[in-house]
This record gives structure tokens, sequence and C-alpha cells, in this order.
């Protein structure tokens, strides 16, 4: 066996004659089934009606003289309805069915992408079933050595490989047989249907590999879907077939909407005609989604400010967000709120045309939507992407976009209240120091309040544990001065590497306010939604009513009073309290000299 057949599933004799320029030639090739007229349950009913000549079949040609050649390294799509003979052609090609009549040349080792998961044993484990389906597929067993590392990365089940198949669902199944099947470079792949396998983010993986392939240049590519928005996307040229005869062959674009146009309803008064969505048109999306929810983070807010935060997931059926729909029912011209379920979201692609799950860097990307099959029966869609800008997920690196902290980290980072470093992180879920805690409120309040007049901080006095030469030291002196924190004494120390409580924030953030002049007295029943009261300590009381009755903290029912406050909460209660800077200030809008 030579070592082209050895790493092959399957070759087929490049000796043939023909013009060496074609991988593939089928001629006048027919395909003829021979359908019994009737069931027969046993196999002695069958020998009996054979003995008295009353079997009787009748013909089916899934197949009928069709005739074609493909270039190497082209890619071709065959498109028709169920039942026309796609992949009947496929497995010929393949060479899992002989035709009846004409004959198919191909040229190099074939991967066909037709059945995954055929011919494996589901009572072995995972493991055991690649070295099955490989050899079954002209895989050696040295070859299969060599690539299993990369046939269970590809498909992400590392936990899972010895597991028994039979415990395996449907989907986990084909992610294995599909990273058999693609482990190399064929020179021949045939693909039918399989880019459905798993879920969203797989399918994208699997068309990322098959796109590879295409982007060599050296693989020639056989390609069936009934998703004609993907055959028209992936193929240059495209081959009809339709009850087993040949119906078009030319661009794919051209054949694709050859085909899409049969489906057209006939106008009438009874069914109406089909309108088509001629393009999706931005809007200009003005409220801010939750965070987690599915679609894009717009790029202003409801009152008109810069929110610099987007995220996008795929997955349908959904509606593709900030966009409206403008819609053509004969003459007229309409935009219009359509079915979510009649779009789904086929890709998301970055600047490069690569496939990204979620847009979070600086730069354009494109939503590539087809309708479902359902929805073609109403419209026909002419334009398929929607593109939008996205400028960075927020100043520090590890805020991440979709998560609760996100807006209000960056906002407090643009008005000043949080500082520039060198590792450019906020870390948001480490916990606020006592000492970073007072430095977070002498920024929100630009170093100096009512009657302080812009006086120089001094060191602190007081405590044994801080000397004046610590960073924070100014502001603990400015906290000091007033009546933030205590002004220590003899025996006295601020801790200043403690973890801060939450109630201990709040208590700085309402002497904040009484040295300002702003602070109420909350209300009796600020505390009567707090399901967690018994958690607040006696002194801190009045102040964690005072945040909870101007929305500080407790939005959710809860104010956790004795756990520390992470960076990002704090960032959070800053902002609730305080959401525009003293000065007017804001690195975005309104940037300090």
């Amino acid at each position: 066996m030579s070592d082209s057949t050895a790493r092959g599933p399957r070759a087929r004799d490049s000796r043939d004659s023909g013009d060496a320029e074609y991988a593939i030639e089928v001629d006048d090739v027919s395909m003829i089934f021979n359908i019994a007229s009737e069931q027969l349950n046993n196999l002695k009913e069958y020998f009996i009606k054979i003995m008295r000549h009353e079997l009787f079949f009748k013909e089916f040609r899934a197949l009928n003289h069709v005739s074609f050649k493909v270039r190497r390294g082209e890619v071709v799509g065959l498109v028709g309805t169920n039942g026309s003979g796609k992949s009947t052609m496929l497995k010929c090609i393949a060479g899992v069915l002989e035709p009846s009549e004409g004959s198919i040349v191909v040229r190099g080792n074939i991967a066909p992408l037709i059945e995954l998961g055929a011919g494996f044993d589901p009572e072995l484990t995972a493991r055991e079933n690649i070295y099955l389906n490989g050899a079954l597929l002209g895989y050696s067993r040295d070859f299969i050595d060599e690539h299993l590392q990369d046939i269970i990365d590809f498909a992400e089940l590392e936990d899972f490989m010895d597991m028994p198949l039979k415990n395996y669902s449907s989907g986990m199944v084909a992610r294995i047989a599909f990273a058999i099947a693609t482990v190399t470079e064929p020179d021949v792949l045939i693909v039918d249907e399989t880019l459905s396998v798993g879920d969203v983010f797989f399918q994208q993986k699997c068309e990322a590999r098959i796109r590879s392939f295409i982007e060599s240049g050296d693989v020639t590519v056989l390609f069936v879907s009934h998703s004609m928005a993907q055959v028209a996307r992936i193929c240059d040229r495209a081959i009809w077939i339709e009850k087993g005869e040949e119906r078009m062959d030319g661009p794919a674009k051209e054949v694709v909407a050859a085909y899409a146009a049969q489906f057209d309803p006939a106008p009438s008064a009874a069914a109406g005609e089909k309108v088509v969505i001629d393009r999706l048109v931005a809007s200009t999306p003005y409220t801010l989604l939750p965070a987690g929810a599915d679609g894009l983070i717009p790029e202003r807010g409801a009152d008109g400010r810069e929110n610099r935060f987007y995220v996008a997931y795929t997955g349908g059926p959904v509606t593709v967000p900030g966009a409206r729909y403008q819609v053509r029912s004969g003459s007229a011209v309409f935009y219009a709120p359509l079915d979510p379920s009649a779009y789904s979201v086929v890709y998301l692609k970055d600047e490069d045309g690569r496939v990204v799950r979620e847009a979070v860097d600086e730069g354009t990307y494109t939503i590539e939507v087809d309708l479902t099959e359902e929805a073609r029966q109403r419209y026909r869609l002419v334009d398929t992407s929607y593109s939008f800008t996205v400028k960075r997920c927020g100043h520090y690196d590890d805020v991440e976009s979709a998560a609760w902290y996100s807006v209000p980290v960056e906002r407090a980072y643009n008005l000043y209240y949080l500082a520039d470093n060198e590792e450019n992180l906020s870390r948001p879920h480490a916990p606020l120091l006592r000492g970073e805690a007072v430095g977070l409120l002498h920024s929100m309040c630009g170093g100096f309040l009512e009657g302080d007049g812009g006086a120089e901080d001094v060191a602190p006095a007081g405590f044994e544990d801080v000397t004046g030469e610590e960073g924070f030291a100014p502001a603990l002196a400015w906290a000091q001065r007033h009546g933030i924190v205590g002004a220590g004494g003899p025996g006295t120390r601020f801790r200043p590497e403690d973890p801060t409580t939450r109630e201990e924030f709040a208590v700085m953030l309402s002497r904040v306010a009484r040295a300002r002049g702003t602070y109420a007295p909350p209300a009796l029943d600020a505390l009567s939604k707090i399901t967690d009261v018994g958690t607040i300590s006696e002194f801190a009381l009045t102040d964690v009513a005072w945040a909870v009755a101007n929305k500080v903290m407790g939005n959710g029912g809860t104010v956790n009073a004795a756990a520390p406050l992470t960076r990002a909460e704090a960032a959070a209660m800053a902002v609730n309290y305080q959401p525009e800077a003293p000065d007017g200030c804001d690195r975005v809008t309104n940037p300090r000299a």
C-alpha cells in the first residue's frame, strides 16, 4: 500500500485515462434501484415468490444520465430537493455505491463526510472507536497514533475518551467522526450536510476547517447543503440535480437564485405576494441590554452617552439586534419587525473573515444571517449580512464586556475615580483594601470638600501602622480631616492592608455625605425589603440604611454587610452614590487638562 493510501480514507486510481486537470469526472452516470412491488416479510416468502415467478420489481432511477467534471481545487455545491439524488451521487463518487450505468473517475485521496459515525461500535470506548473508524476509512494504526491527540483536541471531548460510545449523545458522536474524517488534508473532500453537527460553535469550527482546506487551493470540494446562503457563500460553482436529472450547472449564485425561484408562490389575492427582504438597515439602538443577554450592547446608552461596550452572541433562531428590516411587497417599501423565528444568525465574522464567538476586540464585525426553511415560503432574502463597529471594551484588560461590573467599572474610570496602572488591570474580584478605600473616596471628591478650600494634605496622625510615607497617606490625612475615618490615638491602628467590608464602605460614604452637608436621615422603613438585616453591625445600621435608601447598595434585596467588598462592588457603589464627578470632568467627553 502506498503512503498516500495509508494516510487517506479512500484512494481512487490516479492513473485513469482522461484529463488530469480534473479531479472528478462523471460521465453519463445512472443509478437504478429495483423496488419490490409488494412487501415480503421473510426469506421463505421471498424464495416462494421467486420459484413461482411472482416476484416483480419496479425500476427507480435515482440518477439519470448525469455528467459533469470538477477541476482540481474547485469548490462545487450540489443543490436539489430531498430525494433528488444528491447524496446518491456523492456515494457513487466516494465509491460507496457502484453506478448502474456510466463511469466515474476520481484522482486522489477522498475524505467522504457523508454518514458520520457509520461503523462505530457503541460498546467500545471513544478512544477505541477512533482506531476502529480510522481503519474503516483507510488510516494506518501508526497514522492514528501520530494524530490521536489532534483528533481528541478538535472534538473537544478529552474528558470522555474512555467512556463507552453508547453513553454519548448523537452530537458528541458526530464531533468525533468529523474530527477523524478531517484529521488530514485530502485531495477530494465530499461534504453531505455534515456542517450541522453539534452546537452552533462546533458547526463554525467545522466550517473553519473545511474553509482551511478550500483556501489551500489543493483540495477539491463537493458540498451538499439545504442552506442556499451557505452554498452561495462557500462554493464557486453549483450543480442543480432534480429528480435524478441535471437541471443546471453554473456560477453558484446564479444556480442558487434559479433553484430558490421555483419555490416562489404565484401572486394571488388568496395566497398573497411573497415579500422580499431587501436589506438589513442599521438602526440606532439606544437601550443598553442586560449583561449576558443575546445581542449587541449599543455604542450609546439611553442618555446618549457613549457606552463603549459591545458583545454579540451567535446562535439561532434569534433576531438580529440593532437592525430594522426593509421589506418590499410589490412596489411598496416599508419597515416592519419580523418574527424572530424567521431568522437564524449563521455566523459572526471579524474583518479578516474569520468566524468568532463574540465581538470583544476593536474592529468591524459582520453578522451573516439566513432564513429558516419555513420562512423561505413567505420571504426572499436579498442581502444576508449586517455589519457593526466595535470599540475597545472598556479601559482595563481584565474587564469582561458581558460581566455585570463592566459598566460601573468603566464609568468609574471615566470619572477619574479609578486610576491607570502599569498592568492595566482593575482586578474586579479582588477585595478592596482599607488603604485603597480611602484613596477611592479621595479621588471621588477630587481631594476637596465644602470648606476644604483645596488645602494641602498633611501626613495622617494617630495611627501606629501608618508612617505617612505610604501612597495612600495623603488620602488618609484628607479623610481624617473630614471625619470620614477616625482621628486615631495612642495604640490605635488603621489596618490599611485589611479588606474593607461592605458595611464599612457604606459608613465611609455616609460620612462623605455628612461632610458635604447632603446627608439626610434615612426613612424608618429603609431596610424593610432587605432580607439579611441581621448581618448588619449595630454601629453601621443607620449608615447602611442611608446607603439602601439612596440606592447605593442593597438593590438586589441583600446587603451582605460583613462580606469583604470587591473592587468591582466598590466601583458600583461609588458610581451609584455619585454618578458625576464634582468638577464635571469625564475622560471621554470632558477630559481634565
